[in-house]
């Protein structure tokens, strides 16, 4: 009003949750210029959004609009997984069955999509036990036929693909006692 120069005021409306819009400087004279900047969290929804952005000055207003796309991280961790039974050092007999247990995580970094444990495959030795199993709780039979020390692990996949191998743990299988404790017959002629 009476060709005096009045403030710029800038604002954005459409903002979805878990994003933040501001502006520097916020205000300024015409013909200046002011940077948006947009700020996620990692509770900001996927999704896309009409963002208006206006400039006021006293009874003038401009506006404009664009489309904001928000997405999330990929998922780029590897799972965690850990042999939670049979405990390291345990022991066990030729042809008896063993229980083996794992447990296993996709840990989430913040603002990434976890994309869950596709399956945990054990593995003794090092090779393949069984099929890989896909549902939690994490296990698996096996029955050794042969005395040794064998080396238990279990390799957990996500959904992404990573995949993670946890620490092994030594166990011993031995032979059954072949001690005879049937007292001796004696019969007479």
């Amino acid at each position: 009003t009476s060709g005096v120069a009045q403030q710029v005021t800038f604002s954005a409306s459409g903002i979805p949750s878990g994003v933040t819009a501001t502006f520097s400087p916020t205000n300024c004279l015409p013909n200046c210029s002011s940077t948006l900047t947009i700020t996620t969290t990692p509770s900001a929804v996927a999704g896309s959004y009409t963002i208006a952005v206006t400039g006021s000055s006293g009874a003038v207003t401009s506006s404009t609009s664009f489309i904001l796309t928000v997405t999330q991280a990929p998922d780029i961790t590897a799972p965690v997984v850990a042999i939670t039974a049979p405990a390291a050092g345990s022991s066990l007999v030729t042809n008896s069955t063993l229980t083996i247990t794992a447990d296993a995580q996709d840990p989430d970094i913040t603002g990434q999509i976890t994309s869950g444990i596709a399956g945990v495959q054990f593995l003794v030795n090092g090779a393949p036990l069984n099929a890989e199993d896909i549902t939690s709780p994490y296990s698996t039979m096996w029955t050794p036929t042969t005395a040794g020390t064998y080396s238990i692990s279990a390799r957990a996949r996500d959904g992404a693909g990573k995949q993670a191998t946890s620490l092994a743990v030594s166990i011993i299988v031995t032979a059954p006692s072949l001690t005879d404790t049937t007292p001796p017959t004696i019969s007479a002629i």
